[in-house]
C-alpha cells in the first residue's frame, strides 16, 4: 500500500492510501483517530462492486464515513 501525505496551507494534514487488498488487511487503519471522517473516492464500477463491503468494514471502527461517486473518464480528472 502507498501513503500519500496531503498538506494544506491551513496546516492540515491528511493521508490517501492507496493500495490492494485494503478491504482484507483492517489493520492499516489503526492509526487512525476513530472520530475522524472516512471519505472514500470512487467511481460506478468500483462502487457496484467494494463500496457496501468498504463502508461495513469500516463501520465496525468509525463514525463517520462519506463517499463520492466520480465519473470515468479524463474530464472527470480535471
Amino acid at each position: 500500500m502507498y501513503t500519500v501525505n496531503i498538506k494544506l496551507k491551513n496546516n492540515i494534514n491528511y493521508n490517501i492510501n492507496i493500495g490492494f487488498n485494503i478491504l482484507n488487511n483492517i489493520k492499516l487503519f489503526k492509526d487512525i483517530e476513530k472520530n475522524n471522517k472516512i471519505l472514500i473516492v470512487t467511481n460506478n464500477l468500483l462502487k457496484n462492486i467494494y463500496l457496501k463491503s468498504l463502508i461495513l468494514i469500516l463501520k465496525k471502527i468509525f463514525y463517520n464515513i462519506d463517499y463520492i461517486i466520480i465519473p470515468d473518464g479524463e474530464k472527470a480528472k480535471s
